[in-house]
């Protein structure tokens, strides 16, 4: 979506249930992204304010990343937070020292560390680490904890062996690679997916749904038929 478009998208999605992620609207726009979306115009009916996902991966040595969370805040010259995103992700193979370098920088954000990209598959993920899926994404949630981080960035793949490991109780899943049936993507890149359904059931906590989205003919209704797959879980 274009920002003009993800303007439109805010108003028109009301619901305190969504976060507005960007990630390539940011490299375009700058930090004053997220200050548009957090700005009164957005506003949800309850008078709070729409809540974003940044979502630039960083991924750099931990001095340069200290660079890039004190650019959120310093481009605020009242102090408000409103640059700050309330979710923002980073590599986590840049390392614990670079994740916690992050969070000690950008306090009021819940950083998530990225782990395997859900456009990886099997036998690509053994060739980049020597791992498979899920023995790497395990690698990195201990990383995680180590760093003190809000959460992990995983594909609904990982989340049983996530959760099957009670020391991980801690770590938030946000989920990417999500693929309603009834909403096809175009040219899909994604190797490691679910539907909403079997992602809450498997036990993710929040779910990161961009194309099934963006590219349907009316996206509002696409998110409520989303809405009512996952609620058909919960109840």
């Amino acid at each position: 979506m274009s920002p003009t478009e993800i303007y439109t998208f805010a108003q028109k999605n009301r619901s305190k249930d969504y976060l507005i992620k960007i990630n390539s609207a940011l490299a375009e726009v700058g930090v004053s992204l997220i200050d548009s979306i957090h700005h009164p115009n957005h506003f949800l009916p309850d008078g709070s304010r729409r809540q974003v996902m940044a979502d630039p991966k960083y991924h750099d040595i931990p001095n340069t990343i200290a660079n890039y969370c004190r650019n959120l805040t310093s481009r605020d010259p009242f102090k408000r937070g409103r640059n700050i995103p309330e979710i923002l992700t980073v590599h986590m193979s840049g390392g614990v020292v670079m994740m916690a370098t992050a969070q000690n920088n950008l306090t009021g954000s819940a950083i998530y560390g990225v782990g395997v990209l859900t456009s990886i598959g099997h036998q690509t993920c053994i060739e980049i680490y020597r791992r498979s899926p899920k023995k790497q994404m395990e690698v990195f949630a201990d990383m995680a904890l180590e760093a003190g981080i809000a959460g992990i960035v995983c594909s609904p793949l990982e989340l049983k062996m996530i959760r099957s490991k009670p020391r991980f109780d801690r770590l938030k899943t946000l989920v990417p690679g999500i693929r309603p049936t009834y909403l096809p993507v175009k040219n899909d890149d994604q190797k490691r997916y679910a539907t909403p359904a079997q992602a809450v059931r498997w036990g993710a906590d929040d779910l990161v749904i961009g194309r099934p989205i963006t590219e349907a003919p009316d996206p509002i209704l696409a998110l409520q038929r989303i809405r009512e797959e996952i609620e058909s879980v919960c109840h």
